[in-house]
């Protein structure tokens, strides 16, 4: 009787595991969701207060995803979100790399004990590998890119201002024709 429930418990336990990683999973991509990026940006901010390492967001928002769902449906558009993430899975490696689906088209990435430049380099290889991944539909005669605004914590901010500064430099990145990178600061540079 008792190793009958040493087991059922063990079992739950899996079972608590399962649910538990599920709900901070998008379902779609395999990625953090939503759930997971508010869960570790929070902790990321708290972490720089104890260490002061640097940490950076990315905020990336493909360019030319809305044309795939018009154009070849939702299921290419599906495809090539789950493309994305496999892109963002082979540019951001690291254990301590935070790659989430912040919703829709936009993703999220916290990167810890990393600055801007090296933030900036990994996003300029992102656009590279999301320029190489497969097309969702053959006959498909444009390519989907990414804009991405960067903004290292400062420190002084709270959560809520570091994400609204990212999404700023995101939104000056997408207004200068895709595939192009802002970084926030006193002067936001754009490559």
């Amino acid at each position: 009787m008792l190793l009958a429930l040493a087991g059922r418990i063990e079992n739950l336990g899996h079972q608590l595991e399962e649910a538990k990683k599920e709900s901070t999973t998008d379902s779609l991509t395999g990625l953090g969701n939503r759930k997971m990026f508010d869960a570790m940006a929070h902790r990321a901010v708290h972490m720089h207060a104890l260490s002061r390492q640097p940490v950076v967001l990315v905020m990336v928002d493909l360019d030319k995803f809305k044309m795939v769902n018009d154009m070849y449906g939702h299921q290419a558009g599906d495809q090539t979100l789950v493309n994305v993430a496999k892109c963002l899975s082979k540019v951001f490696l690291r254990q301590t790399d935070v790659v989430c689906r912040y919703g829709g088209d936009e993703y999220a990435v916290v990167l810890n004990n990393t600055d801007v430049k090296v933030a900036h380099m990994l996003a300029r290889r992102l656009i590279e590998t999301i320029g190489l991944m497969p097309t969702p539909h053959n006959s498909m005669e444009f390519a989907v890119g990414a804009s991405m605004g960067i903004a290292a914590y400062d420190g002084e901010e709270n959560l809520e201002s570091w994400i609204a500064r990212a999404d700023r430099a995101l939104y000056t990145a997408k207004q200068m024709s895709g595939d192009r990178i802002a970084i926030a600061g006193a002067t936001l540079a754009v490559s």
